[in-house]
């Protein structure tokens, strides 16, 4: 990674400050509805790829729903729209083997049913998409940084992460992700889990309960604590609004929710 004295092009995308320079980075948006015209959010991650590739991967977590399951066991089950486990397999991948010679940067584009990555480059000639997740084999673009993410656990050297992709949507109730190769990049397509309402009415319950021990909290502090997604906080406050069984009292800056019984409020 050194030549004559110098870092090479491969150092500085792992170990440098900002690499947007250079075609690296991760820019990722969460979009209103299903198509790319409102933004709710969105964001670029210039550091080094080591270091961006969780920083975006806690950007997705934060605008997708996330249901905790009662399951009869100690611990609550958590579901996420999407396995978080392929989401970061598919980032990891889009990051470790794009085209460094292709302009942009690679992209997360979430949506309210569905989730893209987008790697610039194309497949190498050698795997045909239709085979992409029949067969294993590892061709890595860039040796150098494939080698470095698998010394940090990020990748194996097998390609046997495409069938784990496959296995992870099934047990999370996703359909299989699409594959498609279009304007330049290689893209991956995640739907929006078939069974992620299953666990709403325990997401409901849970906020009645933590607003009851802890009157007049806020909404940022709220998300914080029971660790879920501004949508979810969201959906599960309209319920408890709509029901009666809550109630806003204060200022928009200093205001919080307490819990009503009997149309009384309580705390």
């Amino acid at each position: 990674m050194i030549d004559r004295k110098k870092l090479t092009n491969v150092a500085c995308l792992l170990f440098g400050k900002n690499i947007t320079r250079m075609n690296g980075g991760i820019k990722a948006a969460r979009f209103k509805g299903d198509d790319m015209v409102d933004f709710i959010d969105s964001i670029e991650f210039s550091g080094n790829i080591i270091k961006i590739i969780p920083e975006a991967l806690a950007f997705i977590k934060k605008h997708i729903n996330r249901q905790f399951i009662i399951t009869g066991e100690a611990k609550r089950k958590e579901k996420w729209d999407y396995p978080l486990e392929a989401l970061r397999e598919v980032l990891i991948n889009a990051v470790c083997h794009r085209d460094y010679q292709a302009h942009g940067m690679v992209e997360v584009r979430i949506f309210d049913n569905s989730l893209e990555i987008w790697s610039p480059g194309l497949l190498p000639k050698e795997i045909r998409i239709e085979d992409f997740f029949a067969e294993c084999r590892s061709i890595p673009r860039n040796k150098l940084i494939a080698d470095v993410f698998r010394q940090l656990d990020y990748i194996e050297a097998w390609g046997t992460g495409t069938r784990r992709i496959l296995d992870l949507c099934r047990d999370n109730n996703n359909p299989p992700p699409t594959i498609l190769e279009k304007r330049g990049c290689f893209v991956t397509s995640f739907k929006r889990s078939e069974g992620i309402n299953e666990g709403i009415n325990e997401g409901i319950n849970l906020l009645r309960e933590y607003i009851k021990e802890n009157s007049g909290r806020r909404v940022s502090q709220i998300a914080k604590d029971l660790q879920t997604s501004p949508k979810n906080l969201e959906r599960w406050l309209k319920e408890l609004k709509n029901n009666g069984d809550i109630i806003y009292k204060g200022s928009k800056k200093t205001g919080g929710y307490y819990l009503k019984r009997g149309g009384v409020m309580a705390g």
